[in-house]
């Protein structure tokens, strides 16, 4: 009898968070947020764009500190 089962497939690679490409989002949306922040003076858009840079900036550290961990890891 023939076994008719599907083949297994490969074992994926776990995607790890901290990347490159996550650094230059941050610094790209932190950049654009800065240049919004100071173009338009309307007070709800100025606290607006201030999350943004906020959040884009702890983005950006997190993926920095993430890549920093994991650089350590490999060398040890």
């Amino acid at each position: 009898m023939s076994d008719l089962s599907e083949p297994e497939a490969a074992p994926r690679e776990k995607r790890q968070f901290p990347t490159i490409g996550g650094v230059y989002a941050g610094i790209l949306v932190l950049v654009m947020g800065i240049i919004a922040h100071f173009s338009n003076p309307q007070p709800f858009w100025a606290a607006v764009n201030a999350v943004v840079i906020v959040l884009s900036v702890a983005f950006t550290l997190a993926n920095l500190v993430g890549l920093f961990v994991l650089r350590k890891r490999q060398q040890s």
